[in-house]
């Protein structure tokens, strides 16, 4: 569950990004880390005698979660000063 909050956040902080260097520097620094979040995750499932079919559901949905988290963000990034 916690990994899919920091997903939440991770797509947020791509999404309210309104400079190129910005979404650049936010989104490689998140890439550089990702290796370690699916790691955790596959030990976690590997532990948990978690299927295949069910950790690869779970992946896919996690993978899902970051494009709406980003379109999050830029929904949070039309409203400017506002929020």
């Amino acid at each position: 569950m916690a990994m899919y909050f920091h997903t939440i956040f991770e797509g947020i902080a791509i999404g309210v990004q309104n400079t190129l260097g910005g979404f650049l520097s936010t989104a490689i620094a998140i890439a550089f880390h990702k290796w370690a979040d699916a790691l955790s995750m596959g030990i976690h499932y590997r532990n948990k005698n978690v299927s295949k079919k069910v950790a690869y559901g779970l992946i896919i949905g996690q993978a899902l979660l970051n494009a709406v988290s980003i379109g999050f963000g830029w929904v949070i990034d039309s409203f400017g000063d506002f929020v």
